[in-house]
Protein backbone atom coordinates (compact mmCIF):
# COMPACT_ATOMS: atom_id res chain seq x y z
CA UNK A 1 0.00 0.00 0.00
CA UNK A 2 2.68 2.74 1.23
CA UNK A 3 4.80 1.79 -2.32
CA UNK A 4 1.26 2.89 -4.13
CA UNK A 5 1.22 6.43 -2.12
CA UNK A 6 4.93 7.11 -3.11
CA UNK A 7 4.19 6.13 -6.53
CA UNK A 8 1.30 7.88 -6.82
CA UNK A 9 2.99 10.80 -5.13
CA UNK A 10 6.33 10.55 -7.76
CA UNK A 11 3.49 10.75 -10.47
CA UNK A 12 2.13 14.24 -9.24
CA UNK A 13 5.54 15.48 -8.99
CA UNK A 14 6.41 14.36 -12.48
CA UNK A 15 3.11 16.10 -13.80
CA UNK A 16 3.92 18.94 -11.96
CA UNK A 17 7.52 19.21 -12.91
CA UNK A 18 6.12 19.53 -16.83
CA UNK A 19 2.97 21.93 -15.88
CA UNK A 20 0.83 19.09 -17.41
CA UNK A 21 -2.75 19.16 -15.94
CA UNK A 22 -3.49 16.45 -13.42
CA UNK A 23 -6.19 14.71 -15.32
CA UNK A 24 -7.14 10.97 -14.70
CA UNK A 25 -5.81 9.74 -18.08
CA UNK A 26 -2.35 12.19 -17.65
CA UNK A 27 -2.37 11.10 -13.75
CA UNK A 28 -2.36 7.19 -15.66
CA UNK A 29 0.55 8.44 -17.90
CA UNK A 30 2.53 9.74 -14.87
CA UNK A 31 1.82 6.26 -12.82
CA UNK A 32 2.90 3.92 -15.80
CA UNK A 33 6.22 6.27 -16.41
CA UNK A 34 7.01 6.38 -12.71
CA UNK A 35 6.90 2.78 -12.25
CA UNK A 36 9.10 1.93 -15.40
CA UNK A 37 6.54 -0.80 -16.79
CA UNK A 38 6.49 0.76 -20.31
CA UNK A 39 10.52 1.00 -20.94
CA UNK A 40 9.76 1.94 -24.90
CA UNK A 41 8.15 4.65 -23.08
CA UNK A 42 10.58 5.75 -21.10
CA UNK A 43 12.91 6.03 -23.65
CA UNK A 44 10.94 7.95 -25.72
CA UNK A 45 10.54 10.78 -22.88
CA UNK A 46 14.01 10.73 -22.27
CA UNK A 47 14.76 11.74 -25.62
CA UNK A 48 11.98 14.56 -25.49
CA UNK A 49 13.44 15.99 -22.78
CA UNK A 50 17.17 15.69 -23.30
CA UNK A 51 18.93 18.86 -22.87
CA UNK A 52 16.16 19.84 -20.03
CA UNK A 53 13.29 20.30 -21.75
CA UNK A 54 9.75 19.76 -20.65
CA UNK A 55 7.08 17.83 -22.09
CA UNK A 56 4.24 19.60 -24.02
CA UNK A 57 0.55 18.43 -23.38
CA UNK A 58 0.52 17.36 -27.31
CA UNK A 59 3.43 15.60 -26.57
CA UNK A 60 1.86 13.93 -23.42
CA UNK A 61 -1.27 12.95 -25.77
CA UNK A 62 0.87 11.43 -28.73
CA UNK A 63 2.54 9.46 -26.30
CA UNK A 64 -0.25 8.35 -24.74
CA UNK A 65 -1.73 6.86 -28.18
CA UNK A 66 1.22 5.66 -29.14
CA UNK A 67 2.64 3.68 -25.85
CA UNK A 68 0.04 2.95 -23.33
CA UNK A 69 -3.76 3.32 -26.02
CA UNK A 70 -4.79 -0.52 -25.78
CA UNK A 71 -1.72 -1.91 -25.22
CA UNK A 72 -0.93 -5.40 -26.63
CA UNK A 73 0.64 -6.29 -23.44
CA UNK A 74 -2.58 -5.41 -21.60
CA UNK A 75 -4.75 -7.85 -23.64
CA UNK A 76 -1.82 -9.85 -23.25
CA UNK A 77 -1.88 -9.97 -19.34
CA UNK A 78 -5.75 -10.37 -19.38
CA UNK A 79 -5.65 -13.22 -21.78
CA UNK A 80 -3.24 -15.05 -19.41
CA UNK A 81 -4.62 -14.42 -16.16
CA UNK A 82 -8.42 -15.83 -18.24
CA UNK A 83 -5.87 -18.94 -19.08
CA UNK A 84 -4.94 -19.39 -15.43
CA UNK A 85 -8.95 -18.77 -14.39
CA UNK A 86 -9.86 -21.95 -16.82
CA UNK A 87 -7.09 -24.03 -15.57
CA UNK A 88 -8.15 -23.73 -11.96
CA UNK A 89 -11.59 -24.39 -13.34
CA UNK A 90 -10.06 -27.53 -14.70
CA UNK A 91 -8.56 -28.75 -12.03
CA UNK A 92 -11.33 -28.65 -10.15
CA UNK A 93 -13.58 -30.53 -12.69
CA UNK A 94 -10.51 -33.16 -12.86
CA UNK A 95 -10.79 -33.67 -9.17
CA UNK A 96 -14.67 -33.91 -9.07
CA UNK A 97 -13.96 -36.83 -11.85
CA UNK A 98 -11.91 -38.33 -9.65
CA UNK A 99 -14.35 -38.04 -6.59
CA UNK A 100 -16.94 -39.58 -9.18
CA UNK A 101 -14.65 -42.47 -10.31
CA UNK A 102 -14.10 -43.61 -6.23
CA UNK A 103 -17.79 -43.31 -6.23
CA UNK A 104 -18.33 -45.30 -9.18
CA UNK A 105 -15.91 -47.90 -7.77
CA UNK A 106 -17.28 -47.79 -4.36
CA UNK A 107 -20.68 -49.08 -6.16
CA UNK A 108 -19.45 -51.42 -7.96
CA UNK A 109 -17.95 -53.08 -5.20
CA UNK A 110 -21.18 -52.51 -3.03
CA UNK A 111 -23.40 -54.34 -5.65
CA UNK A 112 -20.89 -57.32 -6.07
CA UNK A 113 -21.10 -57.71 -2.02
CA UNK A 114 -24.33 -56.86 -1.83
CA UNK A 115 -26.69 -58.49 -4.95
CA UNK A 116 -29.88 -57.17 -4.70
CA UNK A 117 -29.64 -54.43 -3.68
CA UNK A 118 -28.67 -52.03 -6.26
CA UNK A 119 -28.21 -48.72 -5.87
CA UNK A 120 -29.85 -45.71 -7.70
CA UNK A 121 -27.00 -44.67 -10.91
CA UNK A 122 -29.35 -42.05 -12.54
CA UNK A 123 -27.45 -39.18 -10.38
CA UNK A 124 -24.08 -40.58 -11.27
CA UNK A 125 -24.58 -40.86 -14.80
CA UNK A 126 -25.75 -37.37 -15.20
CA UNK A 127 -23.10 -35.56 -13.50
CA UNK A 128 -20.99 -37.33 -15.30
CA UNK A 129 -22.22 -36.43 -18.41
CA UNK A 130 -22.69 -32.68 -17.12
CA UNK A 131 -18.86 -33.07 -16.05
CA UNK A 132 -17.47 -34.31 -19.25
CA UNK A 133 -19.60 -31.36 -21.08
CA UNK A 134 -18.49 -28.62 -18.79
CA UNK A 135 -15.07 -30.25 -19.60
CA UNK A 136 -15.03 -30.23 -23.15
CA UNK A 137 -16.07 -26.72 -22.97
CA UNK A 138 -13.49 -25.56 -21.55
CA UNK A 139 -11.18 -27.40 -23.01
CA UNK A 140 -12.32 -25.76 -26.19
CA UNK A 141 -12.38 -21.91 -24.44
CA UNK A 142 -8.53 -22.86 -23.52
CA UNK A 143 -7.39 -23.65 -26.43
CA UNK A 144 -8.84 -20.55 -28.17
CA UNK A 145 -7.22 -18.96 -25.83
CA UNK A 146 -3.91 -20.09 -26.07
CA UNK A 147 -4.65 -19.44 -29.90
CA UNK A 148 -5.15 -16.18 -28.85
CA UNK A 149 -2.34 -15.78 -26.70
CA UNK A 150 0.21 -16.99 -29.43
CA UNK A 151 -1.26 -14.37 -31.86
CA UNK A 152 -0.63 -11.29 -29.84
CA UNK A 153 3.11 -12.48 -28.69
CA UNK A 154 3.36 -12.94 -32.83
CA UNK A 155 2.05 -9.17 -33.13
CA UNK A 156 4.13 -7.58 -30.44
CA UNK A 157 6.61 -9.91 -32.69
CA UNK A 158 6.22 -7.78 -35.12
CA UNK A 159 5.59 -4.64 -34.31
CA UNK A 160 8.71 -4.73 -32.18
CA UNK A 161 10.97 -5.53 -35.30
CA UNK A 162 8.83 -2.29 -37.19
CA UNK A 163 10.29 -0.53 -34.18
CA UNK A 164 13.48 -1.90 -34.59
CA UNK A 165 13.69 -1.37 -38.16
CA UNK A 166 12.31 2.60 -37.67
CA UNK A 167 15.34 3.07 -35.41
CA UNK A 168 18.05 1.68 -37.40
CA UNK A 169 16.65 3.84 -40.61
CA UNK A 170 16.78 7.02 -37.82
CA UNK A 171 20.44 5.82 -37.09
CA UNK A 172 21.28 5.43 -40.70
CA UNK A 173 20.07 8.98 -41.71
CA UNK A 174 22.16 10.49 -38.44
CA UNK A 175 25.47 8.78 -39.70
CA UNK A 176 25.15 9.93 -42.81
CA UNK A 177 24.57 13.32 -42.20
CA UNK A 178 28.12 13.10 -40.07
CA UNK A 179 29.32 11.48 -43.22
CA UNK A 180 28.37 14.42 -44.79
CA UNK A 181 29.92 16.63 -42.89
CA UNK A 182 33.73 15.68 -44.16
CA UNK A 183 35.02 14.70 -40.67
CA UNK A 184 36.08 11.89 -38.55
CA UNK A 185 33.37 10.89 -36.04
CA UNK A 186 32.95 7.50 -33.61
CA UNK A 187 30.03 4.88 -33.48
CA UNK A 188 29.67 2.77 -29.84
CA UNK A 189 27.01 0.84 -29.85
CA UNK A 190 26.07 -0.71 -25.89
CA UNK A 191 24.26 -3.52 -24.96
CA UNK A 192 23.18 -4.19 -21.75
CA UNK A 193 24.80 -8.17 -21.16
CA UNK A 194 22.06 -10.77 -20.52
CA UNK A 195 19.44 -9.04 -20.86
CA UNK A 196 16.80 -11.75 -21.76
CA UNK A 197 18.09 -13.80 -18.74
CA UNK A 198 17.10 -10.99 -16.67
CA UNK A 199 13.92 -10.35 -18.10
CA UNK A 200 13.25 -13.85 -17.70
CA UNK A 201 13.83 -13.96 -14.02
CA UNK A 202 12.27 -10.07 -12.99
CA UNK A 203 10.41 -9.15 -16.28
CA UNK A 204 10.21 -6.21 -18.48
CA UNK A 205 9.61 -3.67 -15.86
CA UNK A 206 13.22 -4.47 -14.57
CA UNK A 207 14.60 -4.26 -17.72
CA UNK A 208 13.00 -1.38 -18.51
CA UNK A 209 14.84 0.51 -15.28
CA UNK A 210 18.12 -1.18 -16.27
CA UNK A 211 17.93 0.65 -19.26
CA UNK A 212 17.38 4.01 -18.13
CA UNK A 213 19.94 3.29 -15.79
CA UNK A 214 22.57 2.22 -18.46
CA UNK A 215 21.52 4.84 -20.83
CA UNK A 216 22.18 7.61 -17.44
CA UNK A 217 25.24 6.04 -17.64
CA UNK A 218 26.33 6.51 -21.15
CA UNK A 219 25.06 10.29 -21.02
CA UNK A 220 26.87 11.18 -17.77
CA UNK A 221 30.65 9.20 -18.90
CA UNK A 222 30.10 11.79 -22.24
CA UNK A 223 29.30 14.38 -20.39
CA UNK A 224 26.10 14.58 -22.79
CA UNK A 225 27.99 15.78 -25.54
CA UNK A 226 26.84 13.12 -27.64
CA UNK A 227 24.23 11.93 -29.94
CA UNK A 228 22.22 8.45 -27.93
CA UNK A 229 19.99 6.79 -30.32
CA UNK A 230 18.20 3.87 -28.69
CA UNK A 231 17.57 0.85 -31.12
CA UNK A 232 15.72 -1.76 -29.45
CA UNK A 233 17.66 -2.87 -26.61
CA UNK A 234 21.06 -1.61 -27.61
CA UNK A 235 22.14 2.36 -27.73
CA UNK A 236 23.98 4.04 -30.63
CA UNK A 237 26.41 6.73 -30.02
CA UNK A 238 27.31 9.16 -32.10
CA UNK A 239 30.58 11.01 -30.95
CA UNK A 240 32.21 14.15 -33.20
CA UNK A 241 34.85 16.43 -32.13
CA UNK A 242 36.47 14.68 -30.31
CA UNK A 243 39.62 12.08 -30.72
CA UNK A 244 38.99 8.09 -30.85
CA UNK A 245 41.26 7.60 -28.12
CA UNK A 246 38.87 10.27 -25.90
CA UNK A 247 35.49 8.13 -26.85
CA UNK A 248 37.15 5.00 -26.05
CA UNK A 249 37.67 6.17 -22.90
CA UNK A 250 34.63 7.65 -21.92
CA UNK A 251 32.90 4.49 -23.43
CA UNK A 252 34.91 2.54 -21.04
CA UNK A 253 34.03 4.90 -18.03
CA UNK A 254 30.56 3.79 -19.40
CA UNK A 255 30.63 0.56 -19.29
CA UNK A 256 32.57 0.62 -15.91
CA UNK A 257 30.59 2.80 -13.94
CA UNK A 258 27.06 0.64 -15.29
CA UNK A 259 29.15 -2.69 -13.30
CA UNK A 260 29.37 -0.82 -10.18
CA UNK A 261 25.44 0.12 -10.11
CA UNK A 262 23.20 -2.38 -8.07
CA UNK A 263 19.50 -3.01 -8.80
CA UNK A 264 17.66 -3.97 -6.63
CA UNK A 265 13.97 -5.21 -6.96
CA UNK A 266 10.71 -3.13 -5.77
CA UNK A 267 9.30 -4.21 -3.12
CA UNK A 268 11.72 -6.38 -1.69
CA UNK A 269 14.88 -5.10 -2.03
CA UNK A 270 16.28 -7.98 -3.34
CA UNK A 271 19.59 -7.65 -5.19
CA UNK A 272 19.14 -8.73 -8.96
CA UNK A 273 22.73 -9.61 -9.26
CA UNK A 274 25.74 -8.07 -11.01
CA UNK A 275 24.71 -6.29 -14.50
CA UNK A 276 27.44 -5.74 -16.78
CA UNK A 277 27.26 -4.37 -20.50
CA UNK A 278 29.53 -4.56 -23.42
CA UNK A 279 30.14 -1.88 -26.37
CA UNK A 280 31.57 -1.82 -30.12
CA UNK A 281 33.27 1.10 -31.03
CA UNK A 282 34.57 2.20 -34.68
CA UNK A 283 35.74 5.11 -36.45
CA UNK A 284 34.59 7.19 -39.52
CA UNK A 285 36.88 6.74 -42.50
CA UNK A 286 36.67 7.71 -46.34
CA UNK A 287 36.21 4.65 -47.97
CA UNK A 288 32.95 2.86 -48.40
CA UNK A 289 32.96 0.93 -45.27
CA UNK A 290 30.17 0.33 -42.79
CA UNK A 291 30.89 1.94 -39.77
CA UNK A 292 27.71 0.33 -38.39
CA UNK A 293 28.32 -3.23 -39.17
CA UNK A 294 32.14 -2.37 -37.55
CA UNK A 295 30.45 -1.39 -34.52
CA UNK A 296 28.31 -4.81 -34.57
CA UNK A 297 30.86 -7.22 -35.27
CA UNK A 298 33.11 -5.41 -32.04
CA UNK A 299 30.15 -5.80 -30.17
CA UNK A 300 29.16 -8.96 -30.71
CA UNK A 301 32.90 -9.73 -30.51
CA UNK A 302 33.22 -8.43 -27.07
CA UNK A 303 29.86 -9.87 -25.31
CA UNK A 304 30.94 -13.20 -26.78
CA UNK A 305 34.16 -12.45 -24.82
CA UNK A 306 32.47 -12.13 -21.07
CA UNK A 307 30.63 -8.57 -22.04
CA UNK A 308 31.55 -6.09 -19.44
CA UNK A 309 34.02 -4.38 -21.68
CA UNK A 310 34.55 -2.45 -25.24
CA UNK A 311 35.51 -3.87 -28.73
CA UNK A 312 37.41 -1.57 -30.97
Amino acid sequence: MQEKFVLARDAIDFLELHAIEPTEVNFSFGMAVCDGVHPDLNRAIAEEIDGGLRLTADKVSYLIDRYLGAPASAALASRERAVVQQSTQLGELTHDAHDLTVTLRNDVSTMASEAGQWPQSDGIVQRLDRAETELARLRRDFLTLYEEIKQIHARDSEDRAARHEEERVQLAQIIDVEKAKGRTFVLILFRVDDMEEIRRAHGDAVVGNVLKAFRANIATAFDDQCTIVPLDQEFAVIVGNKAASVARDEAESAVSAFAMRRFKLRGTGEWIGRVTASGGLAVSTHDDGDILIAAQERLSAAAMDGGDRVGY
